[in-house]
């Protein structure tokens, strides 16, 4: 039978990418690829994002480089979630695809390097997370502050 694929050929493109191992992690990433550009696009459209922004102080503004641009309240809420979702989510999945991906040849290299990625990734992980988690519970804890104060008899 040689006309048959190999296991390994079947299995990885010729990066040596397999999306059979993780077909859920791997379909993840494929769309959030996009994803990004997609929010990229609509953070533009829109003038910016929500992420930081206490509506009780600023109104339901979306900013963007120092620009600051007025929208609806269901604008600002959309922003909020899709802005802090992607940020929050697309570096995870590709954290955690790439880790399945090189999985075997990470074990092959030498304590120095694995321990200087590994202290890199976790100061990154740790600001990352902590700045646009901080900003996602800060805008979304005020706006229901907000809530709550203007229904309040």
């Amino acid at each position: 039978m040689p006309d048959e694929p190999t296991n390994m050929q079947s299995n990885e493109t010729a990066s040596g990418i397999s999306f059979r191992k993780t077909p859920i992690l791997g379909a993840l990433a494929m769309l959030s690829f996009p994803n990004w550009f997609v929010f990229a696009g609509i953070s533009m459209y829109l003038g910016g994002d929500a992420l930081g922004i206490l509506p009780s102080r600023d109104g339901f503004v979306l900013t963007s480089h120092g620009r600051h641009t007025a929208v609806s309240e269901s604008a600002w809420i959309f922003s909020l979630y899709y802005s802090s979702g992607t940020l929050l989510l697309t570096p995870l999945i590709w954290f955690l695809f790439i880790a399945r991906q090189i999985g075997h040849r990470w074990k092959k290299q030498k304590w120095p390097l694995k321990l200087f990625v590994s202290i890199f990734l976790l100061v990154w992980i740790v600001g990352w997370y902590s700045s646009i988690g901080n900003s996602f519970r800060r805008s979304l804890g005020d706006w229901q502050k907000l809530k709550h104060s203007t229904t309040a008899p």
